[in-house]
């Protein structure tokens, strides 16, 4: 009789299976393909243009009315105050609705 380790005992009383994997026909989406990288780094540098340009503007038009709105002529009521608080963004506002149906005509 042959001497057996404990490795080929535990072996023997482990059940056997011819269990295999399923395979698939998957491919992967085209988001993943070589150059998926550069294209969302240009995806995200066209949004950080964008915010970069809208906080351009908003400095520019607060910059107007801090310094410039000393030399207008204006009577301190509270009807020009509030225009002139809230023109700042109808201003903006205005810009981001033509952008948006300006890409919205180019599909």
């Amino acid at each position: 009789m042959k001497k057996r380790n404990r490795k080929q005992e535990v072996e023997e009383q482990l059940p056997t299976t011819n269990y295999q994997l399923p395979t698939t026909n998957y491919q992967l989406p085209t988001h993943f393909m070589k150059d998926s990288y550069m294209n969302a780094f240009e995806g995200w540098k066209q949004q950080l243009w964008f915010i970069a340009e809208l906080m351009i503007i908003s400095a520019v038009l607060s910059y107007l009315i801090k310094y410039g709105g000393a030399y207008l002529p204006l009577s301190g009521t509270s009807s020009q105050a509030l225009f002139i608080v809230l023109l700042p963004t109808v201003v903006i506002a205005i810009a981001l609705y033509l952008r948006y149906l300006f890409h919205k005509k180019q599909g």
